[in-house]
């Protein structure tokens, strides 16, 4: 659904593009009704909408009416002919803000502001030139003013949206079950050359130049977050040259040749199968795939938000060579070592990151078995907590092969009475309180694994 609504989208938002070809006005009306629609169900982000608003102004603002539109005596669709210099825009604006104005201003007011204060300088601009003034954009000052004021109601649908909304939230109680597309204005028009972040397993070279300003901790190109993290990952060998890339990597402080080859490798690929393929091409010995392990739990870690890219990467890795499979158990012990000192993004990335690998057999369940599962730090019961979360909203089918494993004579001493106890004492009562959702996969583990243990 995800994927559907960014194309969907994308799609709209090229007839909207200002200017538009001549006797297009009823089309862009339409598709901007149809975006507006989209956000008040929930489909997309206010943030777009937002970004839509200033392109649209910008755009009537840089070009003075004509006098046809200056001598109009109302804001309809008849002051001024869409095909007036500004008049469309100005036509677009009126009709999202009608529709959609009041939802605006209550998700982000303080976009709002910076939408008032733009409007102001480039009208004050204007009327510095001495350009004339037309009656829609009179009626676009006001409706601005009441919007600002809270006084600007929606226009009236019949209940049509509210009965839509109703529906949604029966057809999907949980809201973040569906998140709204976050995905910005140019990142969805040039999703053909960056890629798309919002599809899984997906490449995206968006926002690689702007890691430099975020800081050698802070990730791999998207803008930092309040732990340092980075939004999303870059890649993509169309929009990232290799010495940008190579520039990136010293950031991320991946310091020897080996490393840095890696890295370009990895984050200059399309998709996780085209990085499984350029990786092979690096020609490494076996003792330098530990190395590729080591880089792609870094970058995993530096992200922001966790990126199923690579869980999706390292399962293929560990399926091709059992060397990764290797690597990656000495390396994820390690990393269970310096939990204490890991920021929270980077605890919480790296513990979905093994959660999936766990449910696609990527590794056996002895990677656990160096836990202390009775004498866990605050942030390592943390880390387990997210982990556990990960597993327990997997499939049934996924969770029960991981349960299996776990009861296996053949698995460590002692893991199946850690893991029951860790469950009893610190994932019970976390479910109980924030996680209600789990109860019923939590209870099933629990029945399956012999919860008796104290």
């Amino acid at each position: 659904a995800r994927r559907v609504v960014a194309e969907v989208t994308r799609a709209l938002l090229g007839p909207s593009r200002p200017p538009p070809p001549p006797r297009r006005s009823n089309a862009c009306a339409n598709a901007v009704l149809l975006l507006s629609h989209l956000y008040n169900l929930g489909a997309v982000h206010c943030s777009l909408l937002y970004a839509l608003v200033r392109r649209l102004i910008a755009a009537a603002h840089s070009q003075p009416p004509t006098a046809a539109a200056a001598t109009a005596s109302d804001g309809s669709a008849a002051a001024g002919d869409a095909s007036d210099a500004g008049e469309l825009e100005l036509l677009l604006l009126l009709k999202l803000l009608t529709a959609v104005g009041p939802q605006l201003r209550s998700d982000d007011p303080s976009a709002l502001g910076e939408i008032l204060k733009l409007h102001h300088s480039l009208a004050a601009g204007a009327a510095a030139g001495g350009a004339a003034g037309s009656a829609r954009r009179r009626v676009f000052a006001q409706t601005l003013s009441e919007l600002k004021n809270n006084r600007l109601r929606a226009a009236a649908d019949g209940g049509a949206v509210a009965r839509l909304q109703k529906a949604l939230r029966k057809l999907c109680p949980d809201k973040s079950a569906a998140p709204a597309l976050q995905a910005g204005w140019d990142e969805l028009l040039h999703a053909e050359q960056n890629g798309r972040w919002w599809v899984v397993g997906s490449a995206w070279a968006g926002r690689a130049s702007g890691a430099s300003a975020a800081g050698a901790g802070s990730g791999l190109g998207g803008p930092p977050d309040e732990s340092g993290g980075a939004g999303r990952r870059a890649g993509g060998a169309a929009a990232g040259s290799e010495s940008r890339l190579l520039s990136l990597a010293s950031e991320q402080r991946l310091s020897t040749d080996v490393r840095k080859s890696i890295f370009v490798a990895i984050m200059g690929a399309d998709d996780y199968v085209h990085a499984s393929e350029r990786l092979g091409k690096l020609g490494l010995k076996r003792a330098q795939r530990a190395e590729v392990v080591r880089v792609l739990l870094h970058c995993c870690g530096a992200e922001a938000g966790y990126n199923a890219f690579y869980a999706l990467l390292a399962a293929r890795l560990c399926a091709s060579h059992r060397e990764y499979r290797f690597a990656f158990h000495f390396a994820l012990w390690d990393a269970f070592k310096a939990l204490d000192e890991a920021p929270l993004h980077r605890a919480a990335n790296t513990a979905k990151m093994l959660a999936a690998l766990l449910l696609r057999a990527a590794l056996p369940v002895d990677v656990l078995k160096v836990v202390r599962w009775h004498d866990l730090t605050e942030r390592a019961r943390f880390f387990w907590q997210v982990c556990f979360c990960e597993l327990l909203a997997a499939p049934e089918a996924e969770l029960g092969r991981l349960v299996v494993a776990l009861c296996a004579p053949e698995a460590a001493e002692g893991l199946r009475d850690g893991v029951c106890v860790f469950a009893k004492r610190e994932l019970e009562p976390l479910v109980r309180k924030t996680r209600r959702d789990l109860a019923t996969p939590l209870a099933r583990l629990m029945r399956d694994l012999g919860a008796g243990v104290s």
